[in-house]
Parts: C-alpha cells; sequence; structure tokens
C-alpha cells in the first residue's frame, strides 16, 4: 500500500511538471506566432507555425523530461537495493 501511494505521489508530480511546462510552452509559442499578426502575417500562416511549433517543443520537452524522470526512478532504485 505505500508503494503505491508513492508510485501515485511520484507520478502525479510528474504530471504536474509537465503540464507546467507545457503551459509555458504554449505562452511562449503563442506570443512569437500570433504576435506578428500585428504586422500583417496571416491567421492560417500564424496558426500553422503555431502548431508547428507546439507539436516540436512541447513533444520534444514532455520526451526529455520523462525520460529524465524515469533515468533517476531507476538510478534510484538501483542504488537502494
Amino acid at each position: 500500500m505505500n508503494s503505491i501511494k508513492k508510485l501515485v505521489s511520484w507520478l502525479g508530480g510528474l504530471v504536474l511538471i509537465i503540464l507546467f511546462g507545457l503551459v509555458l510552452i504554449t505562452l511562449y509559442n503563442a506570443y512569437y506566432c500570433f504576435g506578428p499578426m500585428i504586422f500583417g502575417e496571416h491567421l492560417a500562416s500564424a496558426s500553422s507555425q503555431f502548431w508547428f511549433a507546439e507539436l516540436l517543443l512541447g513533444g520534444g520537452y514532455t520526451v526529455v523530461v520523462l525520460l529524465i524522470a524515469i533515468g533517476t526512478k531507476l538510478t534510484r532504485k538501483h542504488k537502494n537495493n
């Protein structure tokens, strides 16, 4: 039961870290993709650029955070045994 609580706590923290990072990435992408619309860039171009950057940066961020978290968890588990 205690190990289940630790796992749920670890997963909950990981999800919060990923969500916080994705929110920051989304705000960054929105600012730099839709900001140039003030100077005449079209909505279609800005939208396609936004989604491309969102998939590229958000996906990369998620993969890297998961790999670091899983690697750290396995290293700590191996070190404790």
